[in-house]
């Protein structure tokens, strides 16, 4: 999946001159794309995760599946509404998860939701990762 636009980047094609006239005429739309960030140019807002938080939550879901690494967090940061990709065009600071669990069992999912619950720590559930509907706002 691609952090900041819908679809695999390596099946991306230009748009064609019909469709770039298009735009053209009916909005106004001249130049070319901007430059896209890299994921190495957006800063997240620091984890708010406390290390002992991080930790028990590492111990319920193991920690190759407890993300707090810049790419984990960005690559959930939103969804893709064009209001979530046009927040990924911001060069300043951007709100991210404090870490991304993926849970592989219901025992899994049941004792990460305990602890949250008991340590009131919000959870968002990262479905399909479109959030065209806001979900994840």
């Amino acid at each position: 999946m691609k952090w900041d636009a819908w679809g695999d980047p390596q099946a991306a094609k230009p748009l064609s001159e019909g469709i770039r006239t298009l735009l053209h005429q009916a909005l106004g739309v001249e130049a070319e794309p901007a430059a896209e960030l890299t994921p190495e140019q957006v800063q997240l807002r620091p984890s708010a995760l406390s290390d002992d938080d991080r930790r028990a939550l590492a111990e319920i879901v193991g920690d190759r599946h407890c993300g707090v690494d810049t790419f984990s967090r960005l690559l959930h940061a939103g969804g893709k509404s064009t209001l979530d990709l046009l927040r990924r065009k911001d060069s300043g600071v951007q709100d991210a998860p404090d870490a991304v669990l993926l849970p592989g069992t219901e025992d899994e999912v049941a004792e990460v939701l305990r602890y949250c619950t008991e340590h009131r720590i919000a959870v968002v559930p990262f479905g399909g990762g479109t959030s065209v509907v806001g979900g994840l706002d």
